[in-house]
């Protein structure tokens, strides 16, 4: 998720990107808040991050209120709640193909709120992408002003924003308050057991 920014702006980044890849980046709102915790929720991890996601991306520009993070969680809830989802949300976590319409709820209403352009967008990556394939699209995104959300699936089943990127590590912006995922221990393939599963979504 990004803020519509500059045109200039953003095309003069992206040509820098392009031309320099730097090693290790963080979205400028990480060093302003910090992510809001889902307490015993843990089954709402898709629709916390989601809010971490747009309230990230927008710190640099605006800050969320309280009251307003509280009014997107409610309309969170509604939404799961009128689809019939809520329990099974609770229970386990939002279904895959139902966290793209929440998180396009969410969108919408923390536009109207923040009266500012909120732009959701999904990488155009396979489901067998290659693993290398998966780090290029996340620093472009970093790089790009971007919040990636990342669904680690298998045992941990957990969704999660990207905040940040080393060679070595992704940094995340996360409601169970994970910090840090290793590279070395993600994967693609569901056969290999012994890694987190992850996708970008």
């Amino acid at each position: 998720m990004a803020p519509e920014g500059s045109p200039i702006i953003y095309h003069n980044l992206l040509h820098w990107v392009e031309t320099y890849q730097p090693e290790a980046w963080s979205l400028r709102g990480a060093h302003i808040i910090e992510p809001i915790s889902q307490g015993d929720y843990d089954g709402l991890c898709g629709l916390y991050c989601i809010i971490n996601a747009i309230r990230l991306v927008m710190a640099p520009h605006r800050e969320l209120k309280h009251q307003e993070v509280r009014a997107l969680f409610r309309a969170g809830v509604r939404f799961l709640e009128r689809r019939g989802n809520l329990s099974t949300a609770v229970r386990s976590s939002v279904g895959a193909r139902l966290w793209p319409q929440l998180a396009e709820r969410l969108r919408a209403t923390a536009q109207r709120m923040s009266n500012r352009s909120i732009i959701l967008e999904r990488p155009a990556l396979r489901k067998d992408a290659e693993l290398a394939d998966t780090w290029r699209t996340i620093e472009r995104m970093i790089t790009s002003g971007k919040a990636p959300v990342l669904f680690m699936r298998g045992k941990y089943r957990h969704y999660s924003v990207i905040s940040g990127y080393t060679p070595a590590s992704l940094k995340l912006f996360d409601s169970f308050g994970y910090h840090w995922v290793r590279r070395a221990s993600c994967g693609t393939i569901n056969a290999d057991a012994q890694r987190r599963l992850v996708r970008l979504i």
